[in-house]
């Protein structure tokens, strides 16, 4: 079921955002709106290529992957610290560097 669904979406995606009516409209819009809504067409391909390739996407969750245990041995370190420090000698060590 949560199959079906998935591939529904997709394809209600797809047809959302790849219309040449949105294309064009995004493309030739002047002024503050031209960028925000350039920026929303290059999101959107981004997500659209992250759903149809395969290896895009396992490149993806490998640096979400990288970025998360750097994140994680970031906050061992630091409450490690916080255990053997009291705060100002954090303070000082922050400032320091």
């Amino acid at each position: 079921m949560a199959v079906g669904v998935k591939k529904l979406a997709i394809g209600r995606f797809l047809r959302m955002y790849t219309g040449i009516n949105f294309v064009r409209t995004t493309l030739f819009v002047d002024g503050y709106n031209s960028a925000f809504l350039s920026y929303q067409l290059v999101h959107r391909i981004y997500i659209l290529r992250y759903l149809r390739d395969p290896q895009f996407e396992r490149n993806v969750h490998r640096s979400q992957n990288h970025i998360e245990s750097y994140h994680q041995l970031r906050s061992a370190i630091l409450s490690r610290l916080l255990k053997k420090f009291d705060s100002a000698t954090i303070l000082l060590l922050a400032n320091k560097y």
